[in-house]
């Protein structure tokens, strides 16, 4: 029966009312409301713009699957594409916006500004639903006016649309399953201006077709033009009512284009939803599934295969039952342990034809658990020495893997090294893929062998050092027994350098192999005999003192130690009788002179601007150093070891720094900016005469080597990249004396001062 409402001239409208399971809301037409809507319409708006990217065609099986969106309606004016005799809807979809029931219904105001529902000459229809039974739909029904798009109406609920054009319209409930639906649908409907038609649905609910438990599949997925995909498998379906969800496991390849892709995996199964007349519907990932359910019980489905790629592939498949499995297979079908050690076993079943299934309950046994046990999960531990079966079953059907578990044999061996600067980080031993680092004249195991003969080497040795005899030599090992054998290394004198690094000193050979830290502290000098290196080490109070150290970062000695100022910069005179230093004991920065033990310091400048970086002639007689003469002017100065004969080397306006002695004299290499960044130069031992090295080479902290046929420096090759920013970072180099032959010593990132060992 048809009830009037009251006209006016607002653009059709819909509402909706629930029963029993259904929703509904108030509209509000306040100004905050038409705000509100606005902003969640523009911020859903943003979430789904952009394009679904494709998926890769090793996915063409199971790959990733965008649900439909939610639809409902929203009144408006007409629009083109969905016209309904006169009125017109438009799905929520169509907006490319999700929203709840609230926000539908301010956009119902907000958007299309509804005032009256039936306008002059318009009529409206009301759908009303009423299901009895078991099993009903938890979300409800859709119904669709006219090939619109549908609206969510509950399982006993209403929904009425207004706004219509008199004449005839077509109304549909769609998503009905597992319920059968009493009368015609769709149907039919005249609507009478200034009234509203009713339209009832009534429906019964019955059980839905159970498909849980596990049933095996295979299907062939052929898109045109593109991959084949025939894959074999099974499904486990877990099912509540008429819906279901569950696991695919499976095996199989896809082909295409001369490639041939493994399509082994496992995926969870979703959306599953049993439909009236024992027909389904699920997705695995990118796939949805449709099928007929045959059987009573169900003994069979088939159906079709639709993959939401780029080409949409199409395809068959076909599922039953999944039965005792015909065959189990263990792998690896051998296990080779020693005791304590544990490995997995894993198996493959198959059903008659050869096909692989899965998710069948397996048992695991061990045939004797004194050798090796198993647990549920197929990982074995061996446990003592011998051999047994581990035996895996399924539905009567059992395979057997072997396990062979052994005691380890050791290799003993022994570094024998002699001669000088023996290697100072030592050796690796390695064995059958066992490796260990051993230091000289040690002796150390490789243990956990199986028996056997190998390859035993000694790698890692320094490049100053020789092995004697077969290196790497073949050694045999038997079960729970011991081999010994010598390695004899012979280590020859070889030319290293001091440098700083990270706020410590260390020894780095010329080679750039085997740096070796000794202490926390910078600017190393090397004494003449070999026997000490000085450097500046942190004191007392904030204080920097004088320490020195043997070579190998044994025997550390406080040369100074005193309150603040201390001293710094240390530099050993070539006769090994004083060292060279700089402190503000007396209040400026001057040059000291002292024993080796630190005592009789005494200073041989007075205010002439002494900056650091003392740097002793080859005859002891001359310092050269930092200064700065006339101020904030950096120069080379020298002076006489005694005080007298102040000089200044140097005078350029740009800087110059770190003086370094030719071991005959002739020449001194500084740092200087006259050319632009710090580079490397040469001078007379006079001063003048400065020539630059090769055409420019950048670098700073110059320093000699014992024979003057090289200089090593330190330079900055810092840079700049997108995760860390531009940063700083200095390593050594080597050169000849003209610049060719330039050779990276190091890269650690801070390596500077070098020095030398005589």
């Amino acid at each position: 029966m048809a009830r009037r409402r009251s006209h006016s001239t607002g653009p059709p409208c819909t509402s909706s009312r629930s029963g029993p399971g259904g929703s509904g809301s108030a509209i509000s037409t306040s100004r905050r409301a038409l705000d509100s809507a606005r902003r969640t319409w523009r911020r859903v708006r943003g979430r789904n713009r952009g394009n679904q990217p494709s998926p890769d065609p090793s996915r063409l099986a199971h790959g990733a699957v965008t649900p439909a969106p939610q639809t409902g309606w929203v009144a408006c004016g007409p629009v083109k594409g969905r016209r309904s005799q006169g009125g017109c809807m438009r799905s929520v979809s169509d907006l490319g916006v999700r929203l709840s029931g609230v926000a539908v219904g301010i956009l119902l105001q907000a958007l299309a500004g509804c005032s009256d529902p039936n306008s002059p000459g318009t009529g409206a229809i009301e759908v009303t639903v009423t299901t009895v039974g078991a099993e009903r739909h938890p979300n409800g029904y859709s119904v669709g006016l006219d090939g619109g798009a549908g609206q969510l109406v509950a399982v006993n609920g209403s929904v009425t649309v207004t706004g219509l054009k008199a004449g005839d319209h077509t109304v549909v409930l769609g998503d009905i399953a597992p319920c059968t639906l009493n009368g015609s649908n769709p149907r039919n409907v005249s609507v009478v201006a200034g009234s509203t038609t009713q339209v009832a649905f009534a429906l019964s609910c019955s059980s839905a077709v159970s498909v849980a438990g596990v049933w095996d599949w295979t299907e062939r997925i052929s898109p045109p033009g593109g991959y084949t995909c025939s894959d074999t498998g099974s499904y486990a379906f877990a099912q509540v009512g008429p819906s279901f969800t569950g696991t695919s496991d499976q095996v199989g390849s896809c082909s295409g284009f001369g490639n041939v892709i493994d399509n082994t995996r496992s995926d969870p199964l979703s959306s599953g939803l049993v439909f009236t007349g024992d027909s389904l519907r699920f997705k695995v990932v990118a796939c949805v599934y449709r099928g007929v359910v045959s059987g009573d019980p169900p003994s069979s489905i088939n159906g079709v295969v639709s993959c939401d790629t780029l080409n949409r592939p199409q395809g068959t498949w076909q599922a039953h039952p999944g039965g005792p499995p015909a065959t189990v297979t263990v792998s690896p079908d051998s296990l080779r342990k020693l005791v304590g050690d544990s490995g997995q076993l894993t198996v493959a079943l198959r059903d008659a034809a050869g096909s692989r299934v899965f998710r069948r309950p397996i048992s695991w046994s061990s045939g004797n658990p004194t050798v090796a046990t198993v647990d549920l999960t197929g990982m074995v531990k061996a446990v003592g020495a011998g051999k047994t079966g581990i035996t895996a079953s399924a539905g009567g059907a059992s395979g057997t893997g072997k396990v062979g578990v052994e005691l380890g044999g050791i290799f003993r061996i022994t570094s024998l090294t002699g001669g000088t600067d023996l290697d100072p980080t030592g050796y690796v031993l390695a064995a059958g893929g066992v490796a260990r680092r051993v230091g000289v004249n040690t002796t150390g195991d490789l243990p956990r062998l199986f028996a056997g003969t190998y390859s035993v080497g000694l790698s890692d040795v320094a490049s100053n050092c020789t092995v004697s005899g077969d290196d790497p030599r073949m050694l045999a090992v038997t079960e729970g027994g011991t081999t010994t054998s010598t390695f004899q290394v012979t280590c020859v004198h070889t030319t290293k350098l001091a440098l700083s690094s990270y706020g410590s000193i260390g020894v780095i050979y010329a080679d750039g192999s085997n740096l070796v830290t000794l202490a926390a502290g910078s600017a190393p000098s090397w004494s003449p005999d070999e026997s000490r290196i000085a450097f500046s080490c942190a004191g007392s109070g904030g204080a920097y003192d004088i320490c020195t150290v043997s070579p190998d970062g044994t025997a550390l000695v406080r040369v100074t130690s005193e309150q603040s100022p201390g001293f710094i910069d240390a530099a050993w005179k070539p006769d090994g009788s004083q060292i060279a230093a700089g402190s503000r004991r007396g209040g400026s920065l001057e040059l000291y002179v002292m024993n080796p033990d630190g005592s009789g310091a005494m200073p041989i400048t007075r205010n002439v601007g002494y900056r650091g970086r003392p740097a002793w002639s080859p005859d002891g007689t001359k310092i050269a150093f930092d200064c700065q003469v006339d101020a904030g002017n950096d120069d080379i100065c020298v002076i006489n070891a005694d005080g007298t004969r102040f000089a200044r080397l140097t005078s350029d306006p740009a800087a110059d720094a770190a003086a370094a002695w030719k071991p005959d004299g002739s020449q001194i290499a500084f740092a200087t900016s006259r050319y632009g960044a710090f580079e490397i130069v040469l001078m007379s031992s006079e001063g003048g005469g400065v020539a630059r090295i090769n055409g420019g080479t950048p670098g700073l902290d110059p320093a000699w080597s014992r024979d003057g046929a090289k200089i090593a420096f330190s330079r900055e090759d810092g840079g700049c990249d997108p995760d860390n920013g531009c940063y700083d970072s200095y390593d050594v180099y080597v050169m000849n004396a003209d610049g060719s032959a330039l050779v990276q010593l190091s890269s650690a990132g801070d390596d500077h001062e070098p020095d030398w060992r005589p």
